[in-house]
């Protein structure tokens, strides 16, 4: 009888403790649940690895202070609508992983005509969504060639996901309300960043005029598509403008051609053209950013690193 008094108050102690291990647990638990996962504003996850380190530096960043937004930053766009009416946004870019998590986290206001302009390597689709976003925005989804695809508005503090109705290679954020109020829509136009004029990227007629400026020697200048034969020339056709120049004192219409492109991508298709030509044709070739310089090789090779450096300066 002993044994069997002995065995039952074992029996309760465990079971007690057994009950008592659950409700601490229980408690623990609850406290240290996990946040819900969502993608960051601005952010893409397309490789599950990014997607979560981009939502841990999100989850941290929360705690933080909020940052002041970086004015020095801010360029100017244009949007054209269908009209042929030209509206200028100062935006923020916004270009990096770490600036594409934090979006518009935590600003309490955003001027009138301010905005955050994402900027991806390609084109893709693309999930936004307003975690700790504080102010109603409107998103434009822009493709490669500046237009449009697609317009939704995102409300304060929302999962979303907002995502673009086709792929797209930029994002652009603005107060609710902007795009709608001047008939900007689906087709309208967005001049981009990495194209000419915008960040820091000149024209091709820009650059020329600087060889002109250092006192180099200049002929006629124009767009290579007025060359002819252009079209049909093996040339790829990667790059956004280019322009033509002439060297007077070289035999015909030599001289050189300048290029910019919107991606490394696109300016590597016309340079590994040239690079692969034989070398009695091949053309003197300087690379800055996203602009190619390419010198006919009738110029003695020190006079065209002359043209090189100086569009290392112009860019």
């Amino acid at each position: 009888m002993g044994r069997i008094r002995s065995w039952m108050r074992a029996w309760v102690l465990t079971a007690t403790l057994f009950l008592a291990s659950l409700l601490l647990a229980a408690g623990c638990g609850g406290e240290a649940e996990a946040p819900k996962k969502s993608a960051p504003v601005g952010t893409f996850p397309a490789d599950p690895a990014l997607e979560e380190t981009s939502r841990a530096e999100t989850t941290a960043e929360t705690t933080a202070p909020v940052a002041e937004p970086d004015t020095s930053q801010a360029y100017a766009l244009n949007i054209v609508n269908s009209f042929g009416e030209r509206f200028e946004v100062e935006v923020e870019i916004s270009d990096s992983p770490e600036e594409q998590a934090r979006g518009l986290m935590e600003r309490t206001d955003l001027a009138e005509n301010a905005g955050m302009l994402f900027v991806f390597d390609q084109e893709q689709t693309l999930p936004f969504n307003m975690r700790n976003t504080l102010i109603p925005l409107s998103i434009a989804f822009i493709d490669a060639e500046g237009v449009v695809v697609d317009i939704q508005d995102m409300q304060p503090l929302t999962d979303g996901p907002y995502v673009s109705a086709l792929p797209a290679q930029y994002a652009l954020e603005v107060n609710q309300g902007f795009l709608l109020n001047r008939a900007i829509g689906v087709g309208d136009v967005v001049e981009l960043p990495g194209r000419p004029g915008f960040l820091g990227t000149p024209d091709p007629e820009e650059v020329v005029q600087t060889f002109a400026d250092a006192g180099l020697e200049m002929g006629e200048v124009y767009p290579v598509e007025e060359e002819p034969g252009w079209q049909e020339t093996r040339i790829p056709k990667s790059y956004t403008r280019a322009a033509r120049f002439r060297i007077p004192s070289l035999e015909g219409d030599a001289g050189g051609r300048v290029f910019v492109f919107d991606s490394e991508e696109d300016l590597a298709a016309v340079r590994d053209y040239y690079e692969r030509l034989t070398g009695s044709v091949r053309p003197h070739l300087y690379v800055e950013g996203q602009m190619l310089l390419q010198i006919t090789n009738q110029l003695p090779k020190a006079e065209a690193d002359r043209y090189g450096a100086v569009l290392k300066e112009s860019v």
